[in-house]
């Protein structure tokens, strides 16, 4: 019986070694995006602390100092705010990125499936003409 070979192996190998790596960015992407968020709740929880701590607990006279605390932290939140808003659009990216590269190796996957599917086909229809040669050719006694 002859042996299957695929004639696009090579590229599915390609294709393959493409589609983790796009998992891999994927994936530090994601990661960032959560060290952002993470890095956001930080800040508004410190900067919620502040504020119970400073009406809690501070006498008028540092009111303005803790006002321009808040500030200086309001900004700072806008700026990661902005950093989670571009993490968010590099991750989405990245995940498109990758489920491309894993269709393009699932397009492929399923067109080796069909052609060894064929090839095992073809091979039976073989076999079936040779045993039938054989049994036509056997003498009758």
């Amino acid at each position: 019986m002859a042996r299957f070979k695929f004639r696009l192996a090579q590229v599915a190998r390609v294709k393959t070694i493409i589609e983790e790596q796009r998992k891999q960015e994927w994936a530090l992407a994601n990661m960032q995006l959560m060290q952002a968020k993470a890095h956001l709740m930080d800040l508004e929880n410190q900067r919620q602390e502040s504020l119970e701590f400073g009406y809690r607990e501070l006498g008028l006279a540092y009111r303005p100092l803790l006002h321009q605390y808040l500030q200086h932290m309001d900004m700072k939140i806008e700026f990661q705010q902005e950093v989670v808003n571009e993490a968010a659009a590099h991750e989405h990216r990245a995940r498109e990125i990758w489920i491309k590269a894993r269709q393009e190796k699932e397009m492929l996957e399923r067109l080796r499936e069909k052609k060894y599917q064929a090839f095992v086909y073809e091979q039976a229809r073989k076999e079936q003409n040779q045993l039938d040669d054989l049994k036509n050719n056997v003498p009758r006694i």
